[in-house]
């Protein structure tokens, strides 16, 4: 118990100040325990702390699958579920975001095209 305890205190931690080179000590961490440990509820836990370094880090696709066998465990489980939520949402709004670079660079670039045509004329 004091293994998760000590994790989760650095976890929250390393979330709220947002060191990304902690949570990536915390997965490896979280990892090992996960594999070590013959505790059913303390893989649990490990299983979701893992989800959500992952999601916090922006790796969503391996957040989900983290997430998706706790939720094969534990269907009721609505931490999980209001994680995957989260993480969905995330995905989306990222992803808009990303849509919205790569358009607004093919604008620009247009435009760039645009001006460079008309100059030589």
């Amino acid at each position: 118990m004091v293994k998760i305890l000590t994790c989760t205190v650095s976890l929250h931690s390393a979330f709220r100040n947002n060191h990304i080179n902690s949570i990536h000590i915390l997965i490896v961490i979280f990892s090992g325990l996960l594999r070590d440990d013959n505790d059913v509820s303390s893989k649990r836990n490990y299983v979701y702390y893992l989800g959500v370094a992952h999601a916090r880090l922006k790796q969503y696709d391996t957040a989900l699958g983290y997430i998706d066998i706790l939720l094969e465990i534990e269907e009721g489980n609505d931490q999980a579920k209001r994680l995957k939520e989260a993480i969905k949402s995330a995905m989306t709004h990222d992803g808009l975001i990303g849509a919205a670079i790569v358009g607004g660079g093919a604008l620009a670039l247009a435009g760039l095209v645009a001006i460079f045509t008309m100059s030589r004329k």
